[in-house]
């Protein structure tokens, strides 16, 4: 749906059920990505300056849907972390030579060992064998991404709602690698304020002109998804660099 119609249906209908409308808006976008969040609170942004809404209650509405989302996020990065470590659990009980009764660590070393033990001293198919390196070099990717996620993580959350159709795998980055719930949504809120606070003064400043406010936030979006790219490609390049370094040592 575009602007327009966004708030062709919201100002039809009565205030509880357009707030209701608003707060699943924001709320949807980080369980569902594609959905135009941004879209539905620029509406909002519209229907304060051309229908008489109340500003701090379209404003508080939108925020909270962005933070309850975003803690929907979060609580399924800490399922995918347990069951990742019933998983590693699992793996290390079924290593060869008693991988797991030497109490090894549950990192992509450990899968290493196991796997090269393998490879030593147990009849595996080469397949298995490939496999199993695979998913050793997997995993220490993983665990420096996680590494270097902890060490920046409020900074990654506090921007999360400038970044469009990413927002949602902060969240999820944040509980896997175990940010605490009140931490995550401090900053949630934080960025969520800010950014709807951006976009609702930007609609009221705008006025009636839906079409300019549209083309903005378009290519606000393209820019941002270029820098993105760009930031996600260098990570990656330097997490493939340390792991090739380390599977040659």
């Amino acid at each position: 749906m575009s602007l327009m119609e966004w708030v062709e249906l919201l100002r039809d209908t009565p205030p509880w059920v357009g707030g209701g409308v608003l707060f699943l808006g924001a709320l949807i976008e980080y369980v569902f990505p594609p959905f135009p969040g941004d879209t539905v609170v620029v509406a909002g942004a519209a229907l304060v300056t051309a229908f008489g809404w109340q500003l701090w209650p379209v404003l508080g509405i939108v925020t909270a849907g962005s933070v309850a989302g975003s803690m929907v996020s979060w609580a399924v990065g800490c399922a995918l972390a347990r069951a990742d470590r019933r998983r590693l659990r699992v793996a290390r009980e079924d290593a060869p030579n008693g991988a797991a009764d030497r109490g090894d660590d549950d990192g992509p070393a450990q899968i290493d060992r196991a796997a090269g033990s393998a490879v030593a001293g147990d009849r595996v198919p080469r397949r298995s064998r490939t496999a199993a390196r695979s998913d050793g070099r997997v995993r220490q990717a993983m665990e420096l991404l996680a590494a270097r996620f902890e060490r920046h993580g409020a900074a990654y959350l506090a921007l999360n709602r400038f970044t469009p159709g990413i927002r949602t795998l902060f969240f999820v980055a944040a509980g896997w690698v175990g940010i605490g719930w009140r931490e995550t949504m401090f900053w949630s809120a934080v960025s969520a304020a800010a950014w709807n606070g951006l976009l609702v003064g930007l609609g009221v400043a705008v006025g009636d002109n839906l079409a300019l406010l549209e083309l903005w936030l378009a290519r606000y979006a393209a820019v941002v998804s270029v820098i993105v790219a760009l930031v996600i490609a260098w990570n990656g390049w330097r997490v493939w660099r340390a792991v090739r370094g380390n599977g040659r040592a």
